[in-house]
């Protein structure tokens, strides 16, 4: 009877202990939040307030060396550089003639007109090309162009070609070279024979007499680039504003010349024509021009006789008949 009464006690005991357990309070555990990333604020620079003006004039301009005063073509400053554009077309005559040309150019002048060969940037560049070259369909074994400055006479670019295998002349003087160059200071044909200006053709070769600038050139060009006193107005020229050689005139026709009528030409008088390349007075009805680009009495419709025979009939006899 009492182990039931003791193991009554027991249970109620424990029972108890666990009820004060079961009530005691328990810690609220905390919660632990994760840490945010922060990013770096980062604050862009103001873009640079430009307009188009503004941009436009950042730009740089093209800058023209000019040291000189001259109312000629002319170019802005020396030595004047040159490089061969194709070298690799070239043959070994040519490069030697070429060069050749641009140092008797500089020996004639007396070192007033220099040259240097760079490859960087040139102001002449020669060019060799194969096969004919054709000039309102004429065959040519050389050609110049060059280009000024806008509304300027200053000459900034030159280009030389030279075609098939070129001239030689029979004083061995290399003209066709220096004939071309020489057309890239603003000098244009001149109709004597043993002028260094005189036109050439392939057919030409085996009567050329060339054997240096005339002198009315060299005066010219001392005129221009050593202040000489010299002057340029015994070289007759003729500006063309389509034609490329020497190079080309912008606007109307340059001081002290007139235009041609019919033509986009400018002539040193009033009332001239221009033939070929040149400025010459017309002809009379009973006339017609020569080969010597003089007028000559008419024997026929286009033919005229040599000073040795006259016209009879409309036919050239010897005058010995």
């Amino acid at each position: 009877m009492i182990d039931v009464i003791l193991m009554r006690k027991i249970i109620l005991v424990l029972m108890l202990i666990i009820l004060l357990v079961a009530c005691t309070p328990q810690p609220i555990p905390k919660v632990v939040e994760a840490p945010i990333p922060i990013e770096p604020i980062i604050i862009p620079e103001p873009e640079p307030k430009t307009t188009p003006a503004l941009k436009a004039l950042i730009i740089k301009k093209p800058i023209y060396e000019d040291n000189y005063e001259t109312d000629e073509l002319h170019w802005g400053h020396m030595p004047i550089t040159y490089a061969f554009g194709n070298m690799d077309a070239c043959r070994e005559r040519q490069v030697f003639a070429m060069i050749d040309s641009f140092n008797r150019i500089q020996e004639e002048t007396d070192n007033v007109v220099r040259f240097k060969q760079s490859p960087n940037n040139p102001d002449f560049t020669i060019l060799c090309v194969q096969g004919e070259g054709m000039i309102n369909n004429v065959e040519t074994l050389g050609s110049a162009y060059c280009e000024t400055a806008p509304n300027t006479k200053l000459i900034t670019k030159a280009v030389i070609n030279i075609y098939g295998q070129g001239m030689v002349c029979g004083t061995g003087y290399p003209h066709v070279e220096v004939h071309e160059i020489l057309h890239n200071f603003g000098f244009v044909h001149n109709a004597l024979m043993d002028s260094i200006m005189r036109p050439y053709t392939a057919a030409t070769s085996r009567d050329c007499v060339t054997t240096k600038i005339d002198d009315q050139y060299i005066d010219c060009l001392k005129n221009i680039y050593a202040n000489g006193e010299y002057n340029c107005s015994l070289i007759s020229k003729v500006v063309s504003k389509g034609d490329p050689l020497p190079c080309q005139f912008e606007g109307e026709c340059p001081e002290n010349t007139y235009p041609v009528k019919g033509t986009s030409s400018c002539c040193p008088n009033p009332n001239m024509i221009t033939y070929e390349k040149y400025c010459l007075y017309p002809c009379k009805e009973n006339e017609v021009r020569g080969a010597d680009l003089e007028c000559h009495q008419a024997c026929g419709k286009d033919t005229y006789c040599p000073s040795n025979s006259i016209c009879k009939n409309s036919t050239c006899l010897s005058s010995n008949q």
